[in-house]
């Protein structure tokens, strides 16, 4: 007997098995929801994400609604005037201002005034050897001293009236003059100072920078450690220190660095003339809980000119930020823009890195005081810069103020600002112009700086410039095996390497997340189905889609150049690998991995927001605190510090590394970013732990940052690592 398949019995059939399916994925899904939703969506996302093995860059509006709080207007700097202007020091001549004289009731009769040199001692850095007070009159030559001190008290009674303190380079006897075109380096940092706030805050100098320069700003420059010492050390040495999960690379074991391979003892070699200044003398790269240097390291080096000012009545009484009637800041650019002037008139070429770290240091916005100064100094220095690569870059972003404790403030703390431009001889090299502006949209850090400095030094060596000629498009110079960490930034990108263009991009949705749109519920158990998020929403969830650019197609060509430039770049190195030269092609593929950033400071992670009240996040922040305890073992135990306790978790994020990284042969993990309130210290912390789906551990990777200034809470250790977490008793 045959029985008809009527449409009504085909349509209860389908309605039936759907129903049956529809039934079944409501139990698998209710099953999932109860051991973990947010993993297979989070493992969901990671199989979906475009451009897995490459960097998206996040864009972060300089103005965003939810740091607007934080961006105060300063006032400029005045400094109070506590003395007559009395003297300068102008070609080796010592002059006194007979008119300032005259305005402060003085005539010249009823004023002495004497000087003295001051040097830095054979013996550290930090003992100053003096000579012999001198009575001078106007015009008297003092060419030999670089530094000076000046005292002027009346006749009768002898009351100091006036001191003060001057500068002059005083050009070295073995310059040698430059006969081959070799480039000056200009190293130009201002501390803590990211992307976003140089935007804010020294808006002029940019202005000068991209203008006159063409100087090209890189979106994707990331730092490779928490503070100034191992970024420095990464870009003058090449080396990696002091990053929490990293065996240091070298280590100073009397606290002297002169035996350390910073690179301007690279230059010197090539008959540079080398310079170092940087203020803040107490907390110097090189001397902050260390020894320094034993020997000058530089030719000229400013730190005598601190050491003496830092520790005078004078400075007691100044403004903040001030010397008597000065700015500090300006001090020192004066010093660097006579050095600039006086090698250029030799023909010389120069190495200078000139370091300015308290007008950023500890506020925000204070940075924005020198704007003016920084731009009128580069304005005026253009015809003397026209050979010289220029950097104009930080160390990182700010880490103390306020605004870190916020999800943009984290960002930016990890995005210092970076620029550079070329010698003029160079800017007609064809394609040069186009690799820069496609480099500087890719990820970079402060190893791509050092293998750039020390591909110049070979370039410079063998006047090989031609090199840097090349094709306009090279997608394919570099296979992913060249090199761990750093990639030229004037050579051309290879298209997985691509970012998107951060620009001044502002968020079309404020309602959203600052760095990019966030999903409507904040809980990833809070999704209902895998479905409900289109493609759209997934990649919106973690970066904003990337525009794309096309390349050329090269072909065999490419292989040809791949392997050229992979050889050329070991030449350079001395046979390293260390970092990419910023000169030669950047690698196809490129994460912080491949880079060598450590993951707690990668910027290229897909982040989304995380109740705090989540039990995992509990769970991550009870690890971190009890991290911070065990670094702290031996100094409680000792009754130096305080044992810290959880007082509550101020925000969490989940973040989510390429799929190749989020398993291991222990299974697939997911990783927590956690910013917690200790107590009894009111420090914030801030930290990422990674859970491993398999053991349900938990584990501290990398670095526990603190958010917020600490004073002196914890001046009863000397370890620089211990300063950030103790609470003394």
């Amino acid at each position: 007997m045959v029985v008809a398949w009527s449409p009504v019995s085909a349509r209860r059939y389908y309605f039936t098995l759907l129903t049956l399916i529809a039934a079944l994925i409501l139990i698998f899904y209710q099953y999932a929801l109860n051991s973990g939703p947010d993993y297979s969506l989070y493992y969901s996302l990671l199989k979906n994400v475009v451009n897995e093995e490459n960097c998206q860059l996040p864009v972060i509006d300089p103005f965003d609604e939810t740091i607007k709080k934080y961006i105060i207007p300063v006032s400029p700097l005045v400094c109070k005037k506590l003395q007559p202007e009395l003297t300068k020091l102008v070609d080796g001549q010592l002059l006194i201002d007979l008119k300032e004289l005259a305005d402060s009731g003085y005539s010249v009769d009823s004023v002495k005034c004497e000087y003295r040199c001051f040097f830095r001692s054979e013996l550290d850095d930090v003992t100053l050897r003096y000579d012999p007070w001198v009575f001078f009159s106007n015009g008297t030559f003092v060419e030999s001293c670089e530094f000076i001190e000046v005292s002027c008290s009346k006749s009768f009674p002898p009351i100091k009236i006036y001191s003060n303190l001057h500068s002059q380079i005083v050009v070295k006897k073995d310059v040698v003059e430059k006969t081959n075109k070799k480039p000056g380096i200009l190293l130009f940092v201002v501390d803590s100072v990211s992307q976003n706030n140089w935007k804010r805050n020294l808006l002029k100098t940019l202005g000068v920078l991209e203008n006159e320069y063409s100087a090209t700003v890189f979106k994707g420059f990331t730092k490779v450690g928490d503070n100034s010492f191992p970024n420095a050390v990464a870009f003058l040495a090449g080396i990696r220190v002091m990053t929490v999960g990293y065996e240091d690379e070298l280590k100073s074991e009397d606290g002297f660095f002169d035996n350390w391979p910073l690179i301007w003892k690279d230059f010197k070699n090539e008959n540079y003339t080398t310079f170092y200044a940087e203020d803040y003398p107490e907390f110097n790269l090189f001397k902050y809980l260390a020894n320094g240097f034993k020997k000058q390291p530089t030719d000229h080096y400013f730190r005598p000119f601190w050491l003496q000012l830092y520790g005078s009545f004078l400075h007691r009484r100044s403004t903040h930020l001030c010397y008597g009637n000065n700015p500090c800041h300006k001090l020192q650019i004066s010093y660097l823009e006579e050095f600039i002037k006086k090698y250029h008139e030799k023909n010389a070429p120069i190495f200078a890195l000139n370091w300015l770290t308290e007008l950023g240091h500890d506020w925000l916005n204070q940075v924005g005081i020198g704007d003016e100064d920084f731009a009128e100094f580069f304005r005026r220095m253009k015809p003397y810069l026209e050979n010289n690569f220029v950097f104009v870059f930080a160390d990182h972003g700010h880490r103390f103020d306020p605004i870190r404790q916020s999800v943009i403030g984290r960002i930016e703390e990890r995005m210092p600002f970076f620029s550079f431009s070329v010698p003029k001889f160079l800017e007609n090299i064809p394609g040069l112009k186009s690799t820069i502006k496609r480099n500087s949209r890719q990820l970079t850090s402060f190893w791509d700086l050092h293998a750039t400095l020390k591909d110049i030094i070979a370039l410079s060596r063998n006047n090989a410039w031609k090199e840097l000629a090349g094709k306009e498009h090279v997608d394919d110079a570099l296979d992913e095996g060249y090199g761990d960490r750093g990639s030229s930034l004037l050579r051309p990108p290879s298209e997985e390497k691509k970012a998107n263009d951060v620009g001044d991009a502002e968020s079309d949705d404020k309602s959203t997340s600052p760095l990019h749109p966030a999903p409507k519920t904040k809980e990833w158990n809070n999704v209902e189905d895998d479905d409900a998020i289109d493609e759209s929403r997934k990649l919106s969830l973690i970066h904003p889609p990337l525009e794309e650019d096309n390349f050329e197609d090269t072909g065999n060509v490419a292989d040809k150049e791949s392997s050229r430039f992979r050889k050329k770049n070991a030449e350079n190195l001395g046979g390293s690998t260390r970092g990419l030269s910023l000169l030669r092609p950047l690698p196809k593929k490129r994460n912080c991995e491949i880079a060598g950033i450590p993951e707690d400071f990668c910027i290229c992670q897909r982040e989304n927001q995380i109740n705090v009240n989540d039990s995992r996040v509990k769970k991550s922040a009870k690890v971190v605190i009890e991290k911070i305890n065990k670094l702290l073992e031996k100094e409680i135990k000792n009754k130096k510090c305080r044992s810290l306790e959880l007082e509550k978790i101020k925000h969490s994020q989940t973040f989510l590394p390429n799929l190749k990284i989020a398993a291991d042969s222990s299974g697939f993990y997911v990783m927590y970013r956690v910013t917690v309130k200790a107590f009894p210290s009111g420090a914030f912390f801030e930290g990422t732990v990674r859970h491993s789906v398999n053991s349900d551990g938990y584990t501290v990777i990398g670095d526990i940052n603190r958010i917020n200034k600490y004073g002196n809470q914890s001046s009863c250790v000397q370890s620089a690592l211990l300063r950030k977490y103790c609470f003394c008793i």
